[in-house]
């Protein structure tokens, strides 16, 4: 049986890194996604700079999924990528969120109204 195709959600610290680590024998994991600010020079979660990621991406030997947005536009363009995603055959993203139901249940709603499942390894 193939593992579902999924992408991480990947704020480039350590907690995404563990999400990755702990999932990687069930998923198929192809990409990263990282979300950066409207100008694209800083990750909105770690406020790393995009040739950052990118290396992190390749050393991981994933590829770079992205968008750009102010918090304003967030969801829409997070949406956006998501939808990307589902339309390329992934099934899941996962997630490196160690707390805040709130956000976990933004999260799943997202995905689910993007066609993915959210996957919370570390919750």
């Amino acid at each position: 049986m193939r593992a579902p195709k999924a992408a991480v959600s990947w704020s480039g610290g350590k907690d995404s890194y563990l999400a990755l680590h702990r999932i990687r024998d069930r998923f198929d994991v192809q990409a990263l996604l990282t979300m950066f600010t409207e100008d694209g020079t800083r990750s909105r979660s770690h406020g790393l700079r995009p040739e950052i990621v990118a290396r992190q991406a390749n050393l991981l030997n994933l590829r770079l999924v992205s968008g750009q947005g102010s918090w304003k536009t967030y969801e829409e363009e997070f949406k956006r990528v998501l939808r990307e995603l589902a339309r390329e055959g992934f099934s899941h993203v996962i997630f490196g969120d160690l707390f805040l139901a709130e956000h976990k249940a933004w999260v799943e709603r997202v995905c689910r109204e993007c066609s993915l499942v959210a996957v919370e390894p570390l919750w």
